[in-house]
């Protein structure tokens, strides 16, 4: 079972350090990436750290047995609706279902909050098919594909929501 705790328990350089060891497995198929990648890793981080409120009211650090195994993150900005934003668990951990326990942790999270929904996106690539199939186990519907534009070479993005 998943306890989640506020990222400010741990050192700044955490959710950098947890984001960039998740993805590491994407950056070694696709290096390209890396390098905008480091670069939002290190804003997510010096942004949660630098606005203690926010990091405390829509994000949080998950634990498994006393092990940090990942976090997730949103905006709140659209109310009544968040935005899932960073959404990751560390590769030594995947495929114990923490993923979508986690995803239900933040979704139960939300609906305390009065959000009424809850909208997240990811890639469409072979590499994301976990994701979508945790995004739709926990009872995501698909809204839309787009093509990212800022980024030409990743494919469509597939977008998610939830009611609450």
């Amino acid at each position: 079972m998943i306890i989640s705790k506020s990222i400010l328990n741990y050192p700044k350089g955490t959710v950098r350090l947890l984001l960039e060891e998740s993805y590491k497995p994407f950056h070694m198929q696709f290096p390209e990436y890396l390098d905008d990648n480091m670069r939002l890793f290190f804003e997510c981080d010096s942004f949660f750290y630098s606005n203690p409120e926010i990091a405390n009211k829509c994000s949080f650090i998950s634990e498994y047995k006393n092990n940090m195994v990942g976090m997730c993150c949103w905006d709140p900005r659209n109310f009544p609706t968040a935005i899932i934003g960073h959404n990751c668990i560390l590769p030594i951990f995947r495929c114990l279902g923490l993923g979508k326990e986690q995803m239900s942790i933040a979704l139960r999270i939300l609906k305390e909050k009065g959000f009424k929904a809850a909208q997240v996106s990811t890639g469409l690539m072979e590499y994301f098919i976990p994701a979508q199939k945790m995004y739709t186990g926990v009872g995501f519907n698909e809204l839309r594909r787009d093509l990212i534009a800022h980024v030409p070479k990743l494919h469509d993005d597939i977008y998610y929501e939830i009611v609450l």
